[in-house]
């Protein structure tokens, strides 16, 4: 066999080498940007409630009605995300901790789901304050459009001399308590996703760093 020979066979041997590595590097990391897609629904998630944290303090200063479709997105996009990580197909699949990570998280839903819960029953009686206070009073101020804030609702219903004006001061103190309620508990929720999210990152690290080092061994 000619030099010539030996050599691209060798080349051909070291070709094959090669693509047997790197097929076999390509499959381990395969997943790789699922795994990257899936960790972005914790970051998202921890956003979006966050952004619920904020709408629900915000109606306490913006105009009533115009602050509340604004919380209900919030909600629903923090409801959606909790969905995507009950659904998340390969970080469980990677270690146990990583699995005991998300489970965590999602036990978190239950008590937000109160607390909105009451939250919102809260929100439902004040309006429905509002509209007995002014409807009565046939003020400017809530109008036609039933626009109000609680700065002025709470103003107008300690100037009000009557049965309604009493209980809106009543129902803006439950108000004041379940705000305290939803805003502890996303605050919460938010640390708990923190923590949980750092040991998840630990994980893939760590799985990431194996499974290189099988695939290039």
């Amino acid at each position: 066999m000619s030099i010539r020979m030996k050599l691209l066979g060798l080349i051909l041997l070291l070709v094959v080498a090669f693509g047997i590595a790197m097929g076999a590097y390509l499959a381990v990391h395969a997943p790789i940007g699922e795994i990257q897609s899936e960790q972005q629904s914790l970051t998202n998630l921890r956003s979006a409630l966050l952004q619920e944290m904020a709408a629900a303090n915000e109606l306490s200063t913006e105009q009533f009605q115009t602050q509340l479709p604004v919380f209900d997105k919030a909600v629903t996009s923090a409801d959606y995300y909790f969905v995507r990580i009950g659904g998340l197909k390969i970080l469980p699949t990677l270690s146990r901790s990583i699995r005991g990570a998300l489970s965590a998280i999602e036990r978190l839903k239950h008590q937000l789901d109160e607390n909105t819960l009451s939250f919102k029953d809260s929100l439902a009686t004040v309006d429905q304050d509002a509209a007995t206070l002014y409807g009565s009073r046939g003020s400017a101020v809530y109008g036609s459009s039933g626009a109000f804030d609680l700065f002025h609702l709470a103003i107008d219903a300690a100037l009000s001399s009557d049965h309604a004006g009493a209980a809106t001061i009543s129902d803006l103190d439950d108000f004041a308590t379940k705000l305290g309620a939803i805003t502890q508990g996303l605050q919460t929720a938010v640390v708990v996703i923190d923590g949980q999210n750092a040991t998840i990152a630990k994980e893939i690290a760590r799985v990431e760093a194996r499974s290189a080092g099988v695939a290039l061994g």
